[in-house]
């Protein structure tokens, strides 16, 4: 069997975990599995993961900062998590997906999958598989939609976009139900996604599923927490706290907490954090003397002392 695993982000990414775990669990099963998207570069080569080429990649960045660029000159501010379907690449036109058996879209974004994908994607007779790792799959642009439900009623009066009267959220919607195709079926990675999925216009009418995100077992296994420490360079006999996220910064992932938790224990002695993940300094200025900050993390052996 040939599975291609189309993904619009990089491999040490959340998303991107979840995608190399199934992946390389295929791969131990004698599945013949690619990955195409915009991974990084110099993965191993075993890895069976390609690249899009740049020469591909430019021209459908350009058009998409240009349209964003008019969404932001008549709408103002918008945030990265925000983007509906405008420009993207033609991964339907590559051999992995060609020689495909099933296709599976671990994670979508507008930059990736364009117009034409989704005509592509409508047409098709073999399986097509969705993992729902955020709520862009069902909404109007965005990504995650925070207090909005909107999606719930086929988006419009977008908040993103000042609320007012809009027709490019609403489109966006329309776009999805109609080119998503019977051979479609979806995979949500928590019940609190599959619930969203389940009450929105786009996907409502869809058996949504729910399978969690692989852990690697070989990669992640408890150690010894004095060798652990040790190794991180951590205190031995204080009370250590560990979190971590993609940006540390981001209100979506407890920011405002965060900062006040540190802001309760900067002078406390017996306590000591450590942090993993961009923006620290985003997010406490300046950092406690009593945290240690461990950047994003992309060995797998650091992750695994840390959860240790």
């Amino acid at each position: 069997m040939n599975v291609v695993q189309i993904i619009g982000g990089a491999l040490n990414s959340g998303a991107g975990r979840g995608t190399r775990a199934v992946h390389e669990a295929l791969l131990k099963e004698g599945i013949r599995s690619r990955i195409l998207g915009r991974v990084e570069p110099d993965l191993p080569e075993d890895l069976c993961a390609r690249r899009v080429p740049l020469l591909q990649r430019i021209p459908v960045g350009v058009k998409n900062r240009l349209y964003m660029w008019y969404l932001m000159r008549r709408f103002g501010e918008i945030p990265a998590s925000f983007h509906p379907i405008s420009h993207g690449l033609r991964l339907h036109n590559s051999p992995e997906y060609r020689q495909a058996d099933v296709i599976h879209i671990q994670w979508a974004h507008a930059p990736t999958l364009g117009p034409a994908f989704w005509r592509s994607i409508r047409r098709e007779r073999r399986p097509v598989v969705w993992t729902l790792r955020d709520m862009w799959p069902f909404t109007g642009g965005c990504h995650f939609s925070g207090t909005c439900e909107k999606y719930a009623s086929g988006c419009g009066q977008c908040p993103i976009l000042g609320g007012g009267e809009e027709t490019i959220t609403s489109e966006d919607v329309a776009f999805k139900v109609k080119h998503y195709g019977p051979q479609s079926v979806f995979v949500a990675i928590s019940e609190t996604i599959a619930e969203q999925a389940r009450k929105s216009t786009v996907l409502r009418e869809r058996d949504i599923r729910v399978i969690p995100n692989s852990v690697e077992m070989s990669q992640l296994r408890a150690m010894d927490k004095a060798q652990a420490r040790s190794a991180l360079g951590l205190p031995a006999n204080k009370f250590v706290i560990a979190s971590g996220a993609l940006n540390l910064a981001d209100p979506r992932k407890g920011a405002d907490i965060m900062r006040h938790i540190l802001s309760v224990y900067r002078d406390d002695k017996n306590v000591h954090w450590c942090l993993f993940g961009k923006g620290l300094a985003e997010l406490v200025d300046p950092v406690p003397e009593n945290c240690t900050g461990f950047g994003l993390i992309r060995d797998d052996v650091i992750l695994n002392q840390i959860y240790s």
